[in-house]
Order: C-alpha cells, then sequence, then structure tokens
C-alpha cells in the first residue's frame, strides 16, 4: 500500500465524515491555505530520504 493510496483513502473518509479536505501531489507550501491542522501522507525512498516532488515544498 502506498502513501499516495493511503492520502486517497484518507481523504475519501475524511469527506464522508463531513470534513474538508485537499489533496495535493508535490505543491509548495504557499499553496496549500494556512490551516490550523494539516494531516500530511508522504513516502521515502533509498536510505530516508524526500521524494523528488517533495524536496522543493520543504
Amino acid at each position: 500500500m502506498g502513501a499516495e493510496y493511503v492520502a486517497e483513502h484518507l481523504n475519501d473518509v475524511l469527506e464522508t465524515q463531513g470534513f474538508s479536505t485537499a489533496l495535493f501531489h508535490g505543491p509548495n507550501l504557499s499553496d496549500i491555505e494556512n490551516e490550523k491542522i494539516w494531516l500530511i501522507v508522504t513516502s521515502t525512498h533509498g536510505a530516508g530520504e524526500l521524494p523528488d516532488n517533495l524536496k522543493t515544498s520543504i
């Protein structure tokens, strides 16, 4: 089970419970609204390196 699948499943579950959600695949932090709570699902590769599409966001 990959991180993208987990994120999509959580998105569906949270929306059915009335939460407002948004999925981002490799966003810039300025693209994400300033909310009080963020749930971030990501994966690593190699020896724990960040995925390439996330490196520019951090």
